[in-house]
């Protein structure tokens, strides 16, 4: 099956009769905020709150969207499939909970692997945005605790459409190796440029967090960050879905969600 189209799931249970415990209704209201979006988000959280009359409310993969007061003021269960900024997200309201990750959770151990593995310099390249500045505080931290050595960084626009400029500055300062956080549009315009301007070729390395690309050595939710509800669903997805290579972090999370989160009544 294509990524477009619908993953259809098949469910035989008592939906009527004396059993009839999977009667009501269930209702997918969808909001785009076509990333991070702040704002809009609280505007759809809000609509959905008092408009829609929403039960709870997930999705939420950018951490600037997970917008806390609204869950707060109104008592609405909020589920984050992705958001993954430090913990202040979930510490911010007793009504949100996440069943994705912390980008602490995968890029700390990035750093302790790369110094497992002889890797003593590192240049870092993230974007200027809540969820970037925390990978690259938290590699950094990992990676100069264990003996390594930061010997450049760069802070990029989040919606950049050019890396040309950036990775040549990369490429100027010769270092052994990059680690690379990527967010929304940037990994596809940064590897181009990392590409373009040969730094590959040039014996740099690059390190990354994600599903970012085959070739490149990533950190991202394997089975031990998963819980076993997360695993149940990877070996079902894989099961329908034989086509798949793996079940992605990301839709772990979304699929996950729906297990875990109760309908009211």
């Amino acid at each position: 099956a294509k990524a477009a189209d619908p993953l259809r799931i098949g469910i035989i249970a008592s939906y009527s009769g004396p059993y009839a415990d999977y009667g009501r209704k269930v209702e997918i209201i969808k909001r785009d905020t076509s990333g991070p979006a702040p704002d809009m988000a609280k505007r759809f959280a809000q609509e959905l709150v008092v408009n829609e009359k929403a039960c709870f409310i997930s999705g939420l993969d950018f951490s600037p969207n997970a917008y806390a007061p609204v869950a707060t003021q109104a008592k609405v269960p909020v589920i984050i499939m992705n958001a993954s900024s430090s913990s202040a997200i979930t510490n911010s309201s007793p009504f949100i909970a996440r069943l994705s990750f912390t980008v602490q959770q995968v890029s700390a151990p990035m750093a302790q692997w790369m110094l497992k593995n002889g890797v003593k310099e590192a240049f870092t390249v993230v974007a200027n945005y809540g969820a970037d500045v925390d990978s690259e505080t938290a590699f950094k931290k990992a990676f100069t605790a264990g003996g390594g050595k930061i010997v450049g960084e760069l802070r990029t626009p989040l919606a950049n459409p050019d890396f040309a400029a950036f990775v040549q500055k990369i490429k100027d300062v010769k270092p052994k190796s990059v680690f690379f956080f990527p967010s929304g549009g940037m990994p596809l315009a940064f590897l181009k440029a990392w590409k373009e301007r040969g730094l590959s070729e040039a014996g740099i390395v690059l390190y990354a967090t994600g599903d970012v690309a085959l070739g490149l050595v990533t950190a991202h939710g394997g089975g031990a960050a998963v819980t076993e509800t997360g695993m149940a669903v990877i070996r079902l997805y894989r099961d329908i879905e034989a086509s798949a290579e793996k079940a992605t972090r990301g839709l772990v999370g979304e699929l996950e969600s729906m297990v875990v989160a109760p309908g009211k009544g």
